[in-house]
């Protein structure tokens, strides 16, 4: 049986590369949370539940955000939960360019999404939480970059 042994400052890079993708994770995880939930809560506020029932985003008070805009493209994932009337989003060509035109979009929940979109985006965020996995993702990332060198060695 052959064991391989990464040198200490490797297997510590390893661990530190963890910890930053998984911070990174979560904030962008609450950048998301941030910036989509108060989207589909208004919309569940102002009942946009079906078709017959969808609002502009500025009935919904969020037409020049420009990160929404970017997470209501077609395709996004947001998607999944929010859909608009037509299919797709209308377009507007002007000066032999085409852009999405966001003013005349209608964005709705699916009633088979309801349910989905109460249940994540229902609640204000819980700040505290995000801040408490975020202060302990770097105090795993300290203890462990004092600890691994300390097993690495023990166990190669």
């Amino acid at each position: 049986m052959y064991l391989t042994s990464l040198p200490n400052g490797s297997t510590e890079l390893i661990i530190w590369a963890i910890c930053i993708g998984v911070s990174l994770g979560f904030v962008v995880n609450f950048v998301s949370k941030a910036i989509v939930g108060p989207f589909v809560r208004a919309l569940l506020a102002k009942n946009a539940i079906g078709e017959f029932n969808a609002i502009s985003l500025r009935e919904a008070g969020f037409l020049y955000r420009k990160l929404l805009m970017i997470s209501l493209r077609d395709g996004s994932s947001l998607r999944n939960t929010v859909s608009v009337v037509g299919g797709k989003l209308p377009t507007i060509t002007a000066g032999g360019k085409t852009a999405i035109d966001y003013e005349k979009a209608l964005f709705y929940i699916p009633e088979s999404k309801k349910q989905k979109a109460q249940n994540t985006f229902g609640e204000g965020e819980k700040w505290y939480i995000l801040i408490l996995f975020i202060a302990l993702a770097i105090l795993c990332a300290y203890g462990m970059s004092k600890i691994m060198p300390l097993l690495v060695e023990a166990l190669f």
